[in-house]
């Protein structure tokens, strides 16, 4: 019984809560989970929040991410998302305070998903380069640096391009 129920913690990690399950564009469909728990974090709009559920998200995530590779046999499979939830609160780290019922909150939200998912599947250097990492590390890390891609123009375009 506890083998199954490690199982199906991992899986449900590693899935993104599922999402990856999806049948089509799991990676999205990742991001799109990580979008949720975004909101939900804004329930309690703490840093500590925050970078705390992103510091959980990646030290459960690498191990999560490495046991389904092991498990599937297979090199980064598609429905392991767990990366792209962590990439998008990345990509969401240098958030503007813009209250959650705003025009300005769902522009930039908007522009951090398109741009997370843009790095996340051109991969440009060193992006590509990193998914060599073994394991969950390279399932993850190629995630975070495309989150912190996507993080600068979408600063830059709240800093200066979207009212308040």
């Amino acid at each position: 019984m506890k083998k199954r129920i490690g199982s199906f913690l991992v899986r449900f990690i590693a899935t993104g809560f599922f999402s990856g399950l999806s049948p089509a564009a799991p990676g999205t469909a990742g991001t799109l989970a990580g979008a949720v728990l975004f909101l939900l974090c804004l329930l309690f709009p703490t840093v500590l929040i925050f970078y705390g559920l992103l510091a959980i998200l990646v030290a459960v995530g690498i191990p999560a991410a490495t046991a389904m590779e092991r498990s599937l046999g297979k090199k980064d499979p598609p429905q392991v998302v767990i990366d792209e939830v962590a990439g998008f609160f990345v990509a969401m780290s240098l958030f503007p305070v813009f209250p959650v019922w705003s025009k300005s909150f769902w522009v930039y939200s908007g522009l951090g998903f398109v741009l997370f998912r843009f790095f996340d599947i051109l991969k440009p250097f060193p992006i590509r380069q990193v998914q060599v990492l073994p394991g969950g590390w390279g399932i993850m890390v190629d995630d975070l640096i495309a989150g912190v891609f996507a993080a600068v123009p979408a600063w830059l375009a709240a800093r200066y391009l979207i009212p308040v």
